[in-house]
């Protein structure tokens, strides 16, 4: 009985090894991709940040809340009104009813 490649039926225990090896070294490159991150903080994290912690204390406080944000060394000014919503110019990419910047 010759047994070849195209005939066999199953996976050897090494093949088996082969691959779960090759998966944990991709498995490691990509969890310290994301352990290390980039380390600089986008000005759209800023922004958004801004953004979020107007709009907690507009909510949280009944009264419209004024902001300056600064993308590309660019200012903008915000207005986070008391029932959430975000009056900002266009060029932010902020969402006038939940605040998120996209």
């Amino acid at each position: 009985m010759k047994l070849s490649g195209l005939g066999a039926k199953g996976v050897t225990l090494v093949e088996l090894l082969v691959v779960l090896a090759i998966l944990g070294v991709m498995a490691g490159v990509v969890g310290l991709a994301f352990a290390t991150g980039s380390g600089v903080r986008d000005d759209r994290t800023e922004a958004a940040t801004t953004v979020l912690r107007a709009r907690t204390e507009a909510l949280r406080s009944g009264a419209t809340v004024q902001a300056t944000v600064f993308v590309e060394g660019t200012p903008h000014a915000i207005a986070v009104l008391p029932d959430g919503r975000v009056l900002a110019d266009s060029a932010l990419g902020v969402d006038t009813f939940t605040g998120a910047v996209r």
